[in-house]
């Protein structure tokens, strides 16, 4: 037998460290919701007539995940958890930034992708990981 020494991990377990915001699906819906229906309607794909049906019929996690992306954003949610968690690695910061200044860049990140309540003062520290095995 042998004993590994160390930071050990493997192929079923998935880590997210950020600052960041953490939210649960339904916050996601609200904040989301009509912008992903309207872009929906706009592309003449949506099959749905109201909001509410596009919402209780479409899993829009996808969607959410590359509009962070588009604004330079991270969103992880573990598949089947009702919490989803968006934000940037602190490992990312730049040599010559300060935590302050990372924290307003990310801030504004926020504000391009329009969750305009989150200042450098109220992101939080994530670190989260998920067994998926």
């Amino acid at each position: 037998m042998k004993i590994k020494m160390g930071f050990v991990t493997n192929s079923s377990s998935t880590s997210f460290i950020a600052w960041g915001m953490q939210y649960e699906t339904f916050e996601l819906k609200e904040l989301f919701g009509e912008l992903l229906y309207e872009k929906e309607k706009e592309s003449g794909e949506c099959e749905y007539n109201t909001l509410e049906e596009f919402l209780d019929n479409c899993d829009i996690e996808d969607d959410i995940y590359y509009l962070c992306k588009k604004v330079g954003l991270d969103c992880r949610s573990w598949y089947d958890a009702d919490m989803t968690y968006i934000g940037i690695s602190p490992f990312d910061m730049k040599n010559n930034q300060t935590l302050d200044e990372y924290k307003i860049d990310i801030a504004e990140k926020f504000n391009k992708l329009g969750i305009t309540d989150i200042d450098k003062d109220s992101l939080i520290q994530i670190e989260e990981c998920w067994y998926n095995g």
